[in-house]
C-alpha cells in the first residue's frame, strides 16, 4: 500500500519475472504514453517492441466497451458505431482495420463507421 493514497505499487526485482511480464504485455499496449515506456524497457533488454494490431484483436472490444456507442439516425435510417477519445493516436488505428473515419469533436476525437457495422459483430 502507498501511504495516503488508495492504490498498490507492485515492484518486480527478478529479471526472469520482468522478462516474462514484458513478453506477456508486448503487443497489447496502445496508449502512446505507456507504449513509449514499454519501448524504453524493451530497448534496455534488447526486445523488439510489437505494435501490430490485427482485425481480430480483443483490444477493440475493450475500447468500445469503455468509450464506444451505437446509434441510429432516424431520418436516414443509418446505423453508426463510434468511439471517442482525447488522444487521436489511439483512434488512428481504427480506420486502417475497420474502415470509417476519425474527426475532431469539440474537445475530443471521434472514430465513426457508418456502413456495414454488422460485420464487426463477429
Amino acid at each position: 500500500m502507498r501511504s495516503g493514497v488508495n492504490f498498490l505499487r507492485y515492484r518486480l526485482h527478478n529479471k526472469k519475472g520482468l522478462l516474462n511480464l514484458i513478453s506477456a504485455i508486448n503487443g497489447e499496449i496502445r496508449n502512446p504514453v505507456r507504449l513509449l515506456q514499454l519501448d524504453l524497457i524493451c530497448n534496455k533488454y534488447n526486445i523488439e517492441l510489437i505494435q501490430e494490431l490485427t482485425y481480430n484483436n480483443g483490444w477493440f472490444s475493450g475500447l468500445f466497451d469503455s468509450d464506444g456507442s451505437i446509434y441510429m439516425n432516424l431520418q436516414s435510417a443509418q446505423l453508426f458505431i463510434s468511439v471517442s477519445q482525447k488522444n487521436k493516436f489511439i483512434l488512428d488505428l481504427l480506420p486502417l482495420l475497420y474502415s470509417g473515419s476519425v474527426y475532431t469533436d469539440k474537445t475530443s476525437f471521434k472514430w465513426v463507421k457508418k456502413n456495414d457495422i454488422l460485420s464487426l459483430l463477429d
